[in-house]
């Protein structure tokens, strides 16, 4: 084909066209890369200074493409994407009007290759072209491809084998053979015999000790990453590399011979593993440096609260970590794909059980890394629009007592008013929700809930939180502060107590002046029951003064601690968005888009998700969600212990029925704040659900019913059809006495429809967790006909027993559990 671009003919362009190529492994990509620059383009790998480019290129597997489509914004003429080992079907996701596709296996990118592939990209009308070789059995993780990173040849290697070639041979020896000739002929052969054990002994010495001091000085630099020190983590990866460099030539020269016969297999894994070491010091510095920033970052956000407040601008370290970011995560998505690789083949040493255990060790940790940097990317996302840089943003904080449950995490006991101007903490005040709500005029009609379990004539703020999905409660406290104070946030946050917790044992006890008292992360729970509880009265100060002198101190804290590691705090902070401990909530609409895809948002799922992966396959997704509230008006939820059970079965007839439990357990010893759990259960289920019972301890719950017009009579049971279109809730108020336990059972049924005539199927089990609850153990059975088996499972679930016809599942519900099961006959 003619190779020259339109680019070739446009020479009126001042400018030469820019192309830029995203990729999971440059290397791969160079063929690419020369052919553009040949045709007079600018070529920029991974970055680029300008987000309009003429042509973007991605180069990857499904993943490593998904990540770049949806974090990268390129305004591109046109788009190419080279997708590794992935099925058509999966590829749909990415097509677009300006946007091709072109399905490969990851092997070199040959001239013929390159030249198919250009001509689909330039001329051809189709939008996706397969040119893999394979028809089936694809997998989205990406195979590592032999030619990922070839073993380099030393430039002597023919004197080199020549060399040993002349050793091994026999020496010229004349007819004439005499005894001291014999002698001498011996003792030559000794001789070389000894020097060629040295040859060969001293490198493979010097290669091993010089590899384990690279080992020795990462890991140094792993220990001084934990503790955010640079300067530390930077002198040991240079050493760490200089070490790698040593071992690495030692290596090569040790492996001339097996490159002269061709056998270069049996040195890749180990070529592999010098490039997963390099991969990882990269990866060391790179953290150290997003860190160092991250730091900065800090000091300048709390300028009035850091001990040394910095001047930079944090817009301007915002694009640093951005920048070094993009280049980490590809770092630690191709340090995963060789570690991976390398554990498939396991050769000698590498197939030690300490070393293999400590290998398996490495990927865990490479892919909590990447799921870790996965967030800071999506805060990052998220910073334009809470950064006050165009207006000053103002956001409310809901601090939610998570002793004293409610549906979005726990009782909205104080409120912080927060402002960010410029990038820095401007203003934030702390104020007890009984203060604003005492400034409300007007009535407003409380849930019935509310209004019969609470004995509540009016609806207020610190009542705001009634529905389970946090966006929806957000905009109704939003609504309450306005209406109550005449300021329009343009943001909430919701953080349970459970959080400080974690923040307490970070920091260790923290000192009030104030109060002349000092709070730990065993006592915090006591201390907010004895300052906000005892004595208190609506329209004191003291709860303000307590939480408030907490919040300074913690911190002033954090700010000021130097051994206090940042990594820590952020996987803390990580954790709490995971778990529904921290939930968000913006005015802004693309904001919010981004929460809503985060999962940040605390939500209820409006639909299904077995449309959110693509499958020709019939597809059910079975969603539950126990949502618990302390109507009992005490702080009896730190002694609350909960236990999950599902049963669900599928019939060959697409008929699927669920026994669903659980046993709420009352461990008090009226301890101050403690007593009886009243509690209002709200259980979410399918809307085409089929309910066939709903019983309390084996015995049907009888319907709301009121004596004299006043009293409630508990335990009692009600339906909701209507509040939330896409479910069926059923609600169930009971007490449960301290040292007690009851147990509620749901039992109902649904049609799978299509399973009659499918030969595979897709399950999807989702439970989503209660934002507040910490911990609940869950047990899941899955029976299905023993005519089907069970093809494949969601390998982030834990899987403790398989049987035919037979699943069962296994989880604490620290976060929401998702599963996806896959079941042929």
């Amino acid at each position: 084909m003619n190779t020259k671009t339109p680019y070739a003919y446009q020479h009126e362009t001042i400018s030469l066209p820019i192309v830029r190529i995203d990729t999971l492994d440059e290397n791969y990509s160079l063929p690419l890369r020369e052919f553009f620059v040949e045709n007079g383009c600018q070529v920029f790998i991974n970055s680029s200074p300008s987000p309009h480019v003429s042509y973007q290129i991605i180069i990857g597997d499904w993943n490593f493409v998904k990540r770049i489509t949806d974090s990268i914004r390129i305004d591109a003429q046109k788009s190419l994407i080279l997708l590794w080992e992935t099925h058509p079907d999966d590829a749909s996701l990415f097509t677009n009007a300006n946007r091709k596709i072109a399905l490969i296996d990851v092997t070199t990118l040959t001239s013929e290759l390159l030249s198919s592939i250009l001509k689909f990209f330039f001329v051809e009308q189709s939008n996706i072209r397969n040119f893999q070789k394979k028809d089936a059995g694809f997998e989205k993780a990406p195979k590592l491809r032999e030619e990922l990173h070839g073993v380099k040849h030393i430039q002597d290697s023919t004197r080199i084998a020549h060399t040993i070639t002349s050793i091994f041979s026999p020496p010229e020896t004349s007819t004439k053979k005499t005894a001291p000739h014999k002698k001498f002929t011996m003792n030559k052969y000794i001789t070389v015999v000894l020097i060629l054990c040295i040859f060969i002994t001293l490198p493979i010495v010097y290669c091993g000790l010089s590899f384990i001091g690279s080992i020795g000085f990462l890991y140094q630099g792993a220990t001084c990453l934990h503790s955010m020190k640079k300067d530390c983590v930077i002198k040991a990866s240079s050493t760490s590399r200089i070490w790698l460099t040593h071992s690495h030539q030692s290596f090569q020269f040790i492996s001339t011979p097996i490159v002269f016969f061709r056998q270069e297999q049996l040195i890749k894994p180990y070529e592999l593993l010098y490039v997963f070491i390099e991969k990882s010091i990269a990866i060391e510095e790179s953290i150290a440096e997003i860190g160092d920033s991250a730091n900065t970052f800090a000091l300048s956000f709390f300028p009035s609260i850091s001990t040394s407040p910095s001047d930079a601008a944090t817009v301007v370290e915002v694009e640093k970590m951005k920048t070094k970011l993009f280049a980490l995560q590809t770092d630690l998505d191709l340090a995963y794909v060789l570690l991976t690789n390398i554990i498939k083949t396991r050769p000698f040493p590498l197939s030690v059980t300490t070393v293999d255990a400590f290998l398996l060790r490495g990927v865990t940790y490479i892919t909590k890394l990447r799921d870790s940097m996965n967030t800071f990317n999506k805060l990052l996302m998220l910073y334009p629009y809470s950064s006050g840089y165009k207006e000053p943003m103002t956001i409310l904080v809901l601090l939610q007592n998570s002793a004293e449950l409610r549906p979005t995490g726990g009782f909205i006991g104080s409120l912080m008013d927060v402002t960010i101007t410029d990038g820095k903490l401007s203003n934030s005040t702390i104020e007890d929700v009984y203060t604003v709500d005492g400034q409300l005029r007007g009535h407003i009609d409380p849930p019935t809930p509310i209004a019969d379990l609470l004995n509540q004539e009016h609806w207020y703020l610190r009542d705001s939180n009634w529905n389970p999905d946090f966006g929806e409660s957000a905009k109704r406290a939003l609504w309450f502060y306005e209406k109550e104070t005449g300021k329009t946030p343009q943001g909430v946050i919701g953080i349970t107590t459970s959080i400080i917790v974690k923040l307490l044992e970070l920091t260790g006890p923290i000192k009030l002046v104030d109060f002349n008292d000092q709070i730990t992360a065993s006592n915090f729970y006591a201390k907010a029951i004895f300052y906000t509880q005892e004595s208190f009265f609506p329209g004191s100060t003291q709860k303000k003064d307590f939480l408030g002198s907490l919040f300074t101190a913690l911190t002033s804290s954090l700010m000021g601690d130097r051994h206090l590691s940042g990594m820590n705090l952020f996987e803390l902070f990580q954790a709490g968005l995971r778990q529904r401990n921290i939930q968000l909530y913006y005015v802004n609409g693309e904001a919010q888009q981004l929460v809503n895809q985060f999962a940040w948002s605390g939500s209820l799922p409006s639909r299904t998700l077995c449309g959110e992966t693509p499958t020709s396959q019939p597809c059910l997704t079975h969603y539950v969600h126990i949502n618990e509230a302390n109507v009992g008006v005490n702080k009896v939820n730190y002694f609350i212990k909960r236990q999950d059970r599902r049963d669900i079965t599928i019939e060959e007839s697409g008929k699927v029925s669920e026994v669903l439990t659980r046993t709420i357990m009352n461990s008090s010893a009226n301890e101050p704040g403690t007593g009886t759990y009243r509690t209002y259960v709200r259980i979410f289920i399918p809307k085409d659900a089929h309910i066939t019972s709903f019983m309390l301890d084996g015995i049907p719950i009888t319907t709301k019913s009121i004596q004299g017009g006043k009293q409630l009579t508990l335990p009692y049971g009600e339906l909701d059809t209507t509040s939330f279109p896409s479910y069926t809730v059923l609600g169930a108020a009971i007490d449960v006495p301290a040292g007690k336990e009851h147990t509620i059972r749901v039992t109902y049924d649904r049609t799978f429809f299509g399973i009659q005539n499918a030969h595979s199927i897709v399950m999807e089990l989702y439970e989503q967790k209660q934002s507040g609850v910490d911990s609940v153990p869950t047990l899941i059975r899955l029976r299905f006909p023993p005519t089907w088996q069970a093809a494949e499972t969601d390998k982030t679930a834990t899987l403790s027993l398989a049987n035919n016809g037979y699943l069962e599942y296994n989880s604490s519900l620290l976060q929401d559990f998702y599963v996806k099961v896959f079941l042929k006959k």
